[in-house]
């Protein structure tokens, strides 16, 4: 009789062990069920930054912090990111779904949109629902941008000067300050200043001077004036110390945001038609094979390589911002390259929506002796 007691109140214990269990897997699966809702791709009404496209723009320019060793390294870039905007508007599982190639812009895209503010969720068949958004963040040095610092009259610095509060101190600065002179504005005349100085050990800028013109005397003017008005900045570094360095900065007449940044995509990286050579891609490569001139010294040390460069094809087909991407590795090989590319006759434009864009092209030459 004690021994069917026990195996009663052991068969009885195991019953509610068993319902415990299962209790415990219905509140698990019910749990995992509210995390792991379908994530949609697409959907009737999809997500967006409070405030609309421009607004995320604008987000974008103002809180991107270009990191300072890609600025002076010159790394560009166009991390594409993946998000999950969540039913209760928060974002989570931030990814970089195709890298920039450096994981310095990678990181700083994903900080920048985990500290973006809560979206208007999705919407399917008049429901709210978590859908997957991919975003591009392009980071784009532009002369606006950063000081294209040069050399302490002849030394290279190790620490360049800066604006105070970086990229986006300045992004405000030139945004509050540069005003759209009337005379201009009433043509509507714009154009970009470029101004040279000297940021001396104090930070502060003397020797203020217009570099290359916005070709008018008022967006000239204005720029100047927004320079001398500047405060003064971090100075640059040589072995620890302080030293004069000179730079210089272009200032677009009137100043928008977005020009600090190319995040409105006006520079296009691909577009519905992209530029062509006049005459096609067989047209390109006579030109180029006509032109290309062998340095002398390359030829004369049997020096080889393959030097890709970057421009970008404007609205009216003029090219612009050549510069080397990729290095032969000979200096002279990449100059010849620069060379040819700048003597280029325009191009037909790309067109995005029937539209003529910018856009940037990247163009591989091959220096070979054989």
């Amino acid at each position: 009789m004690h021994r069917i007691t026990d195996e009663y109140k052991i068969n009885h214990m195991k019953r509610i062990l068993f319902f415990l269990c299962l209790a415990a897997v219905g509140l698990s699966g019910e749990a995992y069920g509210q995390n792991d809702e379908p994530v949609l791709d697409v959907v009737e009404k999809m997500p967006s930054f409070p405030g609309g496209q421009q607004a995320l723009f604008r987000y974008i320019a103002a809180n991107i912090n270009y990191p300072q060793a890609a600025l002076e390294q010159g790394i560009e870039g166009r991390p594409v990111c993946k998000f999950i905007v969540n039913r209760d508007s928060t974002i989570s599982d931030i990814e970089v779904v195709r890298s920039s190639g450096t994981k310095l812009l990678d990181d700083e895209a994903i900080r920048m949109i985990s500290e973006m503010p809560k979206w208007e969720p999705g919407m399917q068949k008049g429901e709210v629902v978590r859908v997957r958004y991919t975003l591009p963040v392009p980071f784009k040095i532009t002369p606006a941008m950063t000081a294209n610092i040069g050399q302490v009259f002849g030394n290279d610095v190790d620490t360049m000067p800066s604006f105070p509060g970086g990229n986006r101190g300045l992004a405000e600065y030139l945004q509050k300050f540069v005003t759209w002179p009337a005379i201009a504005q009433a043509n509507n005349i714009r154009g970009t200043a470029t101004c040279s100085f000297v940021v001396n050990k104090l930070g502060e800028l003397t020797d203020i001077e217009v570099l290359r013109s916005a070709g008018d005397p008022s967006l000239d003017k204005e720029a100047l004036r927004v320079v001398r008005t500047m405060p003064a900045w971090k100075p640059g570094m040589k072995d620890g110390k302080p030293v004069r360095v000179r730079a210089s900065i272009s200032i677009p007449v009137p100043f928008e945001i977005t020009d600090m940044m190319d995040i409105d995509s006006t520079i296009h990286i691909v577009v519905e038609t992209m530029p062509t050579f006049p005459g096609g891609q067989q047209a390109l490569f006579n030109y180029l094979s006509q032109n290309v001139r062998y340095p002398e010294d390359a030829k004369r040390l049997r020096q080889e390589g393959r030097v890709i460069c970057q421009f970008v094809v404007d609205k009216d087909g003029r090219i612009t911002d050549v510069k080397v991407s990729k290095s032969s590795g000979v200096k002279s090989l990449d100059e010849e390259a620069m060379r040819v590319i700048n003597k280029m006759p325009r191009w037909s434009p790309g067109k995005q929506k029937g539209k003529p864009v910018r856009v940037q092209y990247t163009l591989p030459i091959n220096f070979s002796l054989k």
